[in-house]
């Protein structure tokens, strides 16, 4: 298989570094809480507004804490 020119392996490293960036991964878990919440709620038969404010509410909880603990175990595994 060929070499890639270095502009492209540039790019590919860049995109793979963004794929496993921690705010990514806290973007992604945010949003499955949200989409989660927001089915729960409307279920247990609460008004639509009241179920998006407290699935963003959640979910941005969840991508908070899913960040910083990851940040953390980045920064020790570095060590």
């Amino acid at each position: 298989m060929p070499e890639l020119p270095a502009f492209a392996r540039r790019a590919q490293q860049e995109l793979w570094d963004r794929r496993r960036s921690p705010a990514v991964g806290a973007a992604g878990l945010a949003l499955v809480f949200v989409v989660a919440w927001i089915v729960k709620d409307l279920i247990a038969g609460t008004s639509v507004l009241h179920a998006v404010l407290a699935g963003v509410f959640t979910g941005a909880i969840a991508g908070v804490i899913y960040w910083v603990v990851l940040r953390a175990v980045n920064a020790v595994g570095d060590r």
